[in-house]
């Protein structure tokens, strides 16, 4: 195949993508979050990056159904404005149900003061949002010196996840009824631009340090066309985010807590969203409106992953699953199956964090 024709492909096979997700959702209206969520009354939840886009649009059907959903955020300006539009275009919603959480991803030692914070406030935690994201366009690092897309995507969410931990299986232990899900957003952008054979280096701790990436003539050729920030860096930490979801509930089974907590990653669709919208370049940009569905849409399958009673029903088929709209579970990503990546993905991002944490004169967190 000729340059010329990869990368006729590589556009169709992107605007494919969006156009998909489009149908998808459309479709998956047979399941309107305002009709089918079950009641949550009584429970907390949190979503990270809930100031904007997806993530907004998930805290608000979350407290429409009754939840108090802690909006967790960086910057508090965003986090103010968004839970002032909140209250004025949801007047049933109450100013005590939507709490800001400072959080900044890229941060370990913020991160473990968010989990500090949210343990001096609440006694339990049902539902966990791991929404936040970010992609870079040049190679950035972290305080701690990891490579910050990674930083933020994977290990801001495995710091927070972990060190919230007590407060998730408190809610799990309260009620032998109970269903607490912890949530990982993700991207199919891992089957666009990752090789299937492609050795992610997770078996040791410099995946985090060091610039690893890779390159293909798709990868090349749909990042010159379409995006305006690193994609395989990106995809990469997306990857991390499922394999991520997929050991914790391996390890929540071996815990005895699988029949009460869940963890699922999803792919959210084709979104568009402000901060969605800034990675494409102007030339696929027009191409992304037409099929991008909008916020409110492309929270569906996060809040079908957090509260639908069909997941509840069926528990052992969705434990640790990759869904896409609505709530279909898809492949998970040839690396899932090898055992050494997924632990050693863990294993080495609980040594690296605690080994900075300690060495800041933290504690370090626990381990499953």
């Amino acid at each position: 195949m000729s340059e010329r024709n990869i990368r006729v492909y590589c556009i169709i096979r992107l605007f494919s993508l969006f156009l998909s997700s489009r149908i998808l959702v459309a479709m998956a209206q047979n399941w309107d979050p305002l009709r089918d969520m079950p009641q949550l009354h009584g429970k907390v939840a949190l979503v990270t990056g809930g100031n904007a886009g997806i993530g907004f649009e998930t805290v608000k059907f979350l407290a429409l159904r009754g939840a108090k959903v802690y909006l967790a955020a960086r910057n508090e300006g965003r986090a103010t404005t968004a839970i002032e539009k909140l209250l004025a275009e949801n007047p049933t919603l109450e100013r005590g149900r939507l709490p800001w959480l400072p959080l900044d991803l890229a941060d370990p030692k913020a991160v473990v003061g968010a989990t500090n914070e949210m343990k001096k406030k609440e006694q339990r935690l049902d539902i966990l949002v791991n929404n936040a994201g970010i992609g870079t366009q040049t190679f950035q690092l972290n305080k701690a010196g990891w490579e910050m897309t990674m930083a933020v995507c994977h290990v801001g969410h495995f710091i927070l996840t972990l060190g919230l931990m007590p407060l998730l299986e408190q809610a799990a232990k309260d009620d032998r009824e109970a269903d607490v899900r912890i949530i990982t957003l993700s991207s199919i952008i891992t089957t666009v631009m990752v090789p299937s054979d492609l050795d992610f280096g997770f078996k040791a701790p410099a995946f985090l340090h060091q610039h690893r990436t890779f390159s293909t003539i798709q990868s090349r050729i749909l990042g010159w066309l379409a995006f305006t920030v690193d994609m395989p860096r990106y995809a990469m930490a997306k990857t991390a985010n499922i394999l991520f979801a997929q050991e914790l509930q391996r390890r929540l089974e071996t815990r005895g807590l699988g029949d009460r907590m869940l963890s699922l990653s999803l792919h959210p669709g084709g979104v568009g969203t402000e901060g969605a919208m800034t990675i494409f370049t102007a030339l696929v940009k027009p191409l992304v409106w037409l099929s991008a569905v909008p916020p409110d849409k492309g929270a569906v399958t996060s809040l079908f992953a957090a509260t639908a009673d069909a997941v509840r029903a069926n528990r052992n088929t969705y434990k640790g699953k990759f869904l896409v709209p609505y709530g279909e579970i898809a492949p998970l990503p040839a690396v899932a199956d090898d055992p050494v990546q997924v632990r050693g993905l863990w294993d080495n991002t609980l040594a690296a964090v605690n080994e900075y944490l300690v060495g800041e004169g933290f504690e370090p967190i626990q381990d499953l």
